[in-house]
């Protein structure tokens, strides 16, 4: 943990992308101020706990960080910015090929800080996905879209016909616990009603290096790309 707090004060010592509120820092952004140092330091970190074993057992031995959408969050209560409601990974990500998300809070969540929260695995979501994919079809590019769509609740219960406080839940997470998903698992920031503290996170966003997400291969994002052998995992150049 010292580790990944040491580096998450550097990464904003770099400086945020925008001057618009903004409350995070992506790892490619931190690259190209040629700080490489911290994100590398970051992702051997992460890759060298059990959560490196799972990704792995997910994706395989080579791995590509998704840098664009790997992040530094400060979540303060004062920042509207802050606050995402129920959305998908995959309005940025897409459809085809497998990305995990990697959500690594800074400091305990889901009591005195805002957590996430997770739609329950066993909610139907056929026609949540239906409905996204008319919203994508809609869209002047669809194969390669910008766009961020928020489900509300009214929208949620008519996909679902259950009330949404029964759709979702809030994990309760320590300091250096992991949250896993992929990118059709719907999530949000949790409604946390009142003064909260600020919250720390990291988000790392992961696909096989064979099995590139669309959309980063029609944007030609960059990629940070990491393979394992019998030393460890160790930065590569990919396949």
């Amino acid at each position: 943990m010292d580790v990944l707090l040491d580096r998450f004060q550097k990464a904003f010592e770099v400086g945020v992308e925008k001057e618009d509120g903004s409350n995070s820092v992506s790892f490619g952004h931190i690259a190209r101020q040629n700080r490489s140092d911290i994100t590398d330091s970051l992702i051997a970190t992460v890759l060298g706990s059990p959560a490196g074993d799972r990704l792995r057992e997910l994706l395989g031995d080579h791995l590509a960080f998704l840098v664009d959408n790997c992040s530094l969050r400060f979540h303060e209560p004062s920042n509207e910015k802050s606050v995402i409601r129920y959305h998908l990974d995959a309005d940025f990500i897409g459809i085809r090929n497998l990305m995990v998300n990697l959500w690594v809070p800074l400091c305990a969540v889901g009591r005195d800080r805002p957590g996430l929260t997770f739609m329950k695995p066993d909610v139907a979501i056929n026609t949540i996905i239906a409905t996204w994919r008319g919203v994508l079809a809609k869209q002047p590019n669809p194969n390669a879209p910008v766009f961020k769509f928020r489900f509300s609740d009214t929208l949620l219960e008519q996909c679902t016909g259950q009330p949404v406080d029964e759709l979702f839940f809030t994990p309760m997470l320590e300091s250096g616990d992991v949250a896993l998903f992929h990118q059709f698992v719907m999530h949000a920031t949790q409604h946390f009603p009142g003064h909260f503290e600020t919250r720390r996170s990291l988000e790392f966003r992961v696909a096989a290096s064979h099995a590139i997400p669309s959309f980063y291969l029609i944007w030609d994002k960059p990629l940070q790309h990491w393979s394992w052998s019998d030393d460890g995992w160790a930065p590569s150049s990919g396949l």
